[in-house]
């Protein structure tokens, strides 16, 4: 009979691989030049005063590389991680030596990450997340991959010995079996996602191009910058020949300026993203979800579904020709680690959000919803405040310098109440007993959601004008992300924050 393969002896201190010795050399290196530059410029500066043979110039040079390797080694040295009880122990610092120790029921994620570097060394960095914390509590930049799965498998077994569910040996012995392939099973992953290249191809083409337009741009800029301080050219007179040479035909030179920059940023999007999510597959694990993705530097993040707090998924303009959304889901963590924790997966089709939804809400997604609309007032106010009052005041103020040329400005108001009808229109509160969605958008469809038992404080608010109209706007804050619902009648604001205080302190769900 198959017995379940011992765990290795992690209550032993252990050092990472040899690859770290590199690792830390390059580390080192970067924080001198990165935190160090203002103190190494006036040493330059001193050096250069010194007529200095070559063989002096790398007997310096030789003497600071020995500096940094036998610092890096002697780091190596007396680096160790282990088990000790339910902790997670970090003992490191060559001159000052620092003990972390992280409880295994604080232990929130365990990720993987591995750069091009740790590629070539056959190394990986294991980071483990605690509950709360701004900054990983664990960092260990050069595991062995099966090395560093094992810990994590370790971990993530003591982790569930803990806690009141009990370990998983424990639910396998209770079942009346003790197979290693039963713990296999537990184990197994099933995909749920994975992006192939024609879709990153349509990933890339959606994209915020005017992102990578800003960021050609300050390419340019600074390039520019520097030419002329190099070649000390007459910009004034650089600028009349510009202006001479372009004439009449100018707006097809803009356009064609414009077309280029457009090639420029969907050549710059698609890079970006076919490096950063090359083979993004997304999985389900026993108890939660995990993606891996990345080609220069891989990445392995994952979550479990009870730490989920809400999620969200939309589109725009493009995407909805190719039928993609992107959908996010945020688990609990503070504000600083928020965006940092949140699992995003840059499209996925309507079968994949819908397979999602029903994974994280099981049968609560399914039920009825009540619908609700905002008040139409928000059509006035928006519109006044960001729309009539901005076009006005733009075109008074442009007057005096442009004269009726000015009154382009007061176009502003019709795109801008334009747009707050449609808003007005896309927007919808979706209320069930467990769950509540929003959906909104503009030239895009967003949606936000978000179980009742997740929320973890309430607020109803009103401003002097909703309380003339009866109106309220509703805030729920939860550990991943907060909602907010404005211009909603003053009655359903209080049924909705009643009902919501009710099944938070009513509900046995954990919200973590």
């Amino acid at each position: 009979m198959n017995t379940i393969t011992p765990d290795p002896d992690f209550s032993l201190p252990s050092r990472q691989s040899r690859a770290a010795i590199v690792i830390f050399v390059l580390k080192f290196v970067n924080n001198t030049f990165r935190k160090g530059w203002a103190a190494l410029v006036p040493i330059f500066i001193a050096l250069r005063k010194f007529s200095l043979e070559d063989w002096q110039i790398y007997l310096l040079a030789t003497v600071i590389v020995l500096i940094y390797i036998s610092f890096s080694y002697l780091s190596y040295q007396r680096f160790y991680y282990y088990i000790m009880g339910d902790e997670i122990i970090i003992e490191e610092g060559v001159l000052y030596r620092t003990k972390t120790s992280l409880p295994f029921d604080k232990v929130q994620t365990i990720n993987f990450k591995q750069n091009i570097l740790q590629q070539v060394l056959g190394v990986l960095t294991l980071q483990i997340d605690s509950a709360g914390s701004s900054k990983q509590e664990i960092n260990l930049e050069a595991l062995k991959e099966n090395r560093a799965k094992q810990f994590r498998d370790y971990i993530l077994d003591r982790k569930e010995k803990v806690a009141p569910s009990g370990t998983l040996e424990k639910r396998i012995a209770e079942s009346g079996s003790d197979r290693e392939e039963d713990v296999d099973e537990k184990r197994k992953e099933k995909t749920l996602l994975h992006l192939k290249p024609i879709d990153l191809i349509k990933i890339g083409i959606s994209q915020n191009h005017l992102r990578s337009i800003a960021i050609f741009g300050a390419f340019v800029w600074n390039t520019y910058a520097q030419l002329k301080e190099q070649l000390d050219f007459d910009e004034d007179e650089k600028i009349d020949q510009l202006t001479g040479i372009i004439g009449s035909e100018w707006l097809g030179r803009l356009g064609l300026l414009i077309a280029v920059a457009l090639i420029l940023s969907l050549i710059v999007s698609l890079g970006i993203t076919f490096f950063r999510n090359f083979n993004f597959r997304l999985t389900e694990t026993s108890d939660g979800i995990k993606k891996r993705y990345g080609l220069m530097e891989r990445h392995e993040q994952s979550t479990t579904l009870r730490k989920i707090q809400s999620i969200s998924w939309g589109d725009n303009l493009i995407k909805k020709i190719f039928g993609l959304f992107v959908f996010r889901m945020y688990p609990a963590a503070s504000n600083e680690l928020s965006r940092k924790k949140t699992i995003s997966v840059p499209g996925s089709y309507q079968k994949h959000v819908n397979a999602l939804i029903d994974l994280i809400f099981g049968e609560q997604a399914a039920v009825d919803y009540s619908r609700h609309r905002m008040s139409k007032f928000f059509i006035q106010r928006t519109t006044l405040f960001f729309g009539l009052l901005p076009a006005v005041l733009l075109a008074i103020v442009t007057y005096f310098f442009w004269g009726p040329y000015s009154a382009f400005f007061l176009l502003w108001f019709p795109l801008a109440l334009a747009a707050t009808i449609v808003y007005y229109k896309k927007w919808m509160l979706y209320i069930s007993e467990e769950v509540v969605r929003i959906q909104y958008g503009v030239f895009s469809h967003q949606n936000k959601m978000i179980r009742l038992s997740k929320v973890q404080a309430v607020r109803l608010s009103q401003s002097p004008f909703q309380k003339r109209k009866n109106l309220a706007a509703l805030d729920l804050y939860s550990a991943g992300r907060n909602f907010s619902f404005s211009y909603i009648s003053y009655e359903l604001a209080l049924q909705l924050q009643n009902y919501i205080l009710y099944k938070v302190e009513s509900s046995t769900d954990k919200w973590m």
